[in-house]
């Protein structure tokens, strides 16, 4: 797991409400399987803080979001049924 304020969660702009998210960690990208509604709403709180960091296209648009997690993405699993 990593440490506090280590995750970083990058949605484009306009999909903050997407549920489908990739786990990038120590080179590695693995698709998550669903998570736990609190970790949806982590992410979801996170990008619509107004700390959230935008990422600008080449025309100066804002493509994408960033924002720092309390916790990794992992935790939040929802567990099989």
């Amino acid at each position: 797991a990593s440490a506090a304020g280590t995750a970083i969660a990058i949605s484009p702009d306009n999909n903050i409400d997407d549920t489908a998210w990739v786990r990038l960690y120590n080179g590695v990208a693995t698709v998550l399987p669903p998570l736990t509604l609190e970790g949806q709403q982590l992410i979801q709180t996170a990008l619509a803080d107004r700390n959230s960091i935008p990422i600008k296209a080449i025309n100066g648009e804002t493509a994408a979001r960033q924002a720092l997690l309390p916790d990794d993405l992992a935790n939040y699993i929802e567990p099989p049924s």
